[in-house]
Order: structure tokens, then C-alpha cells, then sequence
């Protein structure tokens, strides 16, 4: 039996996430009554958004990470954790035990959730299943049980869908998506780190309602460089240079060097957006067809259902790109700068924007408060990083991953909830 949901696991996850949302989106608007044309071309629009979004996140990130990794190696320093990035955790959570039922688990969760009436979100972002694999794996690790890593995957989803409910009027009302939740695990995470600090900055006076610095008014100031593209550029430019630090590369190489990864990071701004633009022009007729549906079977009901999402349909927000780029160097200071920190975040990078999609409706817009909520955010995910780097060691070489050569311990960009989940379990473990 174990094998046969192994195989379905498989099946599903052979499918990028941009093959696989078509399907499941083509699959719900068929079953909320739409034509096969409109559901159809609602999925393949949604496919194209996150080919896009991909697209333009490879092409700078491939050039910034090892912009990064020069930095760290000509200004001399060095981790011993490396950092593996969220593809990496993907295909670890889905090779381990849990991750080869974890499709089963997660969609009886959703139904078992939504007829009982704890959840309104319909979580159709199957394929981000694997934060939910990766904490259930990464118990199932530490203490030796299959089953205390299955109950780890199922208390992950039903945080994750309880958040996505909490949270939907906060994304709904900010970036103008209509019956829209983030069934995300990560982003679910991620916020969970980050809203305690948006707490303790307005309890020390730094108000949410005093938009004094927020994005417009810097670009105000900023004059010719107040563009997100200009932004882009200049910290692309930045990042490119410091990397030139005691490289030995002639000048010309160099420059070279500085100009494409300025190109590169002054593109994301700009064409993230666009892509966006193209995924809502999907799911906007899905949504309407799903608000259709419900008033015609819930007619006199207040029942109101949501369509959980990936947290990159929030990415072409300018705020969040800027963000997202911004805290590229910052990043890579809290690094070196942090001493008890034993991670290189490299994996980390390509996913800073989703790092910020909480951020702009947190703080009211407020960007500079933005930046330090991120900043503080990003050195507790360090810091967790590097504190359970040996569990998911454990966990991937158990899953069959080969490490990098070189390369004793690896980790991910630590998620709270996993990050809790790992704590009890080492309790019990002892």
C-alpha cells in the first residue's frame, strides 16, 4: 500500500507546480459548473503566471547567489552549513515516508476540515504540500516514528488552513483579491516569525497609522531613483561590486560581470509584475464562477469559502519586489555579522520576495518598518537554520539526497512551525 501512494506522489510531483496548477484549476472550475473553455483557459493562464514568475526569479537569482558566494569567499568568510534552498526541502519532504502519503493525508485533512466547518479555504495549491511532508519527515527523523512524523504533517496542515482563514480579509482587503486565502505553508511560517516583532515595534511607538516613511514618500524624495526598476538596479549594481572585492578579475571582466547582475535585478522588478497580471486574469473568473456556485447551493446561508493559494500570487506588488531585493545584502550581512549563526543562507536568497508578502499589509505600507520586521524576521530564521541543521542532515540523507561535495551539514530556510515541531519532537526523542 505504502508503495502505491508512493507511486501517486510521484505522479503528482513529476508535475512543476506551473503543469500542475492548469489541471487542478481546469479540475474546480469544471466541478463549480464553468465550461470546459473558460476553466480550461482560466488554468492555463494561471500555468503561464507561474512559468512567468519562475522565469524571471531563475534568471536574477541565478546571477545573485553566486554574486553572493563571491562576496562571502574573497572577503574571507566561510559557514559550515549550507544553506540548500527550498528545492532542495521540496524533494526531501516528498522522499521520505511521509512524503509518499503526504497527498492522501493533506487533501482528507481539507475535506475533513471543511465539512466539519473549521475551514473555509479549499486549498487547490496541492504542490506546496511539501512544507507539510518536509515537518512530518523531519519528526519522523528525530524520533525514529512514522506515525509521530504523520501526525507532525496533519498538525502543519491544519495550522496552515486555520491561518489561510485568519488571514484572508488581511491579503484580501491589502492587494485586492476577491475570495482569495494563502494556503501556504511557508508564508504561514513565515508571518507567525515576523508578527511578533510588528508587535514590539509598535509597542516601542513606531505606530502603524504613521505612514511618515512609507514607500511612496521615499520614492518622492528619491527622485530619479525612486522607480522599482532604478531600485533593482542599484542594489544589483551593489551586490555586483562587492563581489569584485579582491576577485583579480581584469576590469573589463568585471564590469561585465557588475552590469549583468544590475540588468538582471532591475528586470525582476519590472517584469514580476506583468506576470502576475496574467495568473489573477486566471483565477478571477474562477473566483466569480466559485461565488456563482455558492450563492446558487447556499442560497440564505452566511457560509462564504475561500481558494488557498501559493503566496507568489502576491509577488507583483512593488513593496514586496523591493523588499524582496533590498534585503538581498542584508541578508548576506546578518550572516556574516551574526555569531552564533553557522548558516550561509545562499538558498535563501531566491526566496526573499516570498519572504515579504506579509509585510506590506503588517505594517500599513510602512517600508522602513518593513525592512526592520524582515531584518529581525530573517535572524531568527537564521539562527533556527543553524540550530537544526544536523535533524535535516539526518532527514535528507535519510531520503536519499546526496550532499554537496565539500559539504558536511546542510539546511533550509527554517520555518517556525517546523521549527516547534522539531524542539517537542527532540523532547521526546530523549
Amino acid at each position: 500500500m505504502a508503495e502505491f501512494f508512493a507511486k501517486i506522489g510521484g505522479y503528482i510531483t513529476g508535475f512543476p507546480n506551473y503543469a500542475m496548477m492548469p489541471i487542478v484549476i481546469t479540475l474546480i472550475g469544471l466541478a463549480l459548473g464553468a465550461s470546459f473553455k473558460k476553466a480550461f483557459r482560466s488554468g492555463l493562464l494561471v500555468g503561464i503566471g507561474f512559468i512567468g514568475i519562475s522565469m524571471a526569479t531563475d534568471v536574477f537569482f541565478n546571477s545573485v547567489t553566486p554574486v553572493a558566494k563571491d562576496i562571502v569567499t574573497n572577503l574571507g568568510f566561510n559557514k559550515e552549513i549550507m544553506d540548500v534552498g527550498w528545492p532542495v526541502s521540496a524533494a526531501i519532504g516528498y522522499s521520505t515516508q511521509v512524503g509518499s502519503v503526504i497527498f492522501i493525508v493533506g487533501i482528507l485533512v481539507n475535506l475533513i476540515m471543511l465539512v466539519t466547518k473549521l475551514t473555509k479555504t479549499l486549498d487547490v495549491d496541492i504542490w506546496n504540500y511539501w512544507h507539510w511532508a518536509f515537518s512530518g519527515g523531519l519528526v519522523a527523523a528525530v524520533t525514529g516514528n512514522f506515525w509521530a512524523g504523520i501526525l507532525a504533517a496533519v498538525v502543519h496542515a491544519v495550522i496552515t488552513l486555520l491561518m489561510g482563514d485568519l488571514t484572508a480579509p488581511m491579503y484580501q482587503k491589502y492587494y485586492g483579491w476577491p475570495d482569495i486565502s494563502i494556503s501556504h505553508g511557508g508564508a504561514m511560517g513565515i508571518l507567525i516569525t515576523q508578527y511578533p516583532f510588528v508587535k514590539l515595534f509598535q509597542a516601542l511607538g513606531w505606530k502603524d497609522d504613521v505612514k511618515e516613511v512609507d514607500l511612496e514618500k521615499v520614492r518622492q524624495k528619491a527622485g530619479l531613483f525612486s522607480d522599482p526598476i532604478m531600485v533593482g538596479l542599484m542594489v544589483g549594481l551593489g551586490l555586483g561590486i562587492l563581489a569584485q572585492i579582491n576577485s583579480g578579475k581584469e576590469f573589463y571582466a568585471a564590469l561585465v560581470d557588475v552590469v549583468k547582475v544590475g540588468m538582471n535585478s532591475a528586470a525582476v522588478m519590472f517584469i514580476i509584475p506583468k506576470m502576475v497580471a496574467i495568473l489573477m486574469e486566471g483565477l478571477i473568473p474562477v473566483s466569480e464562477q466559485a461565488r456563482l456556485f455558492l450563492e446558487k447551493r447556499f442560497a440564505g446561508s452566511d457560509r462564504k469559502f475561500y481558494i488557498g493559494m501559493d503566496s507568489a500570487l502576491l509577488l507583483g506588488d512593488e513593496m514586496v519586489l523591493t523588499l524582496g531585493i533590498v534585503l538581498v545584502p542584508i541578508t548576506i550581512a546578518l550572516a556574516m555579522i551574526m555569531p552564533w549563526n553557522r548558516m550561509m543562507p545562499f538558498g535563501i536568497l531566491p526566496s526573499l520576495p516570498y519572504y515579504m508578502v506579509s509585510l506590506p499589509p503588517l505594517t500599513k505600507g510602512n517600508f522602513w518598518k518593513a525592512v526592520a520586521v524582515a531584518t529581525c524576521g530573517l535572524s531568527l530564521t537564521l539562527t533556527m537554520g543553524s540550530i537544526y541543521a544536523p535533524a535535516v542532515t539526518a532527514a535528507a540523507t535519510g531520503a536519499g539526497y546526496a550532499l554537496p561535495e565539500g559539504t558536511s551539514l546542510v539546511s533550509g530556510g527554517a520555518n517556525i512551525i517546523t521549527f516547534t515541531m522539531f524542539l517537542i519532537a527532540s523532547l521526546f526523542a530523549k
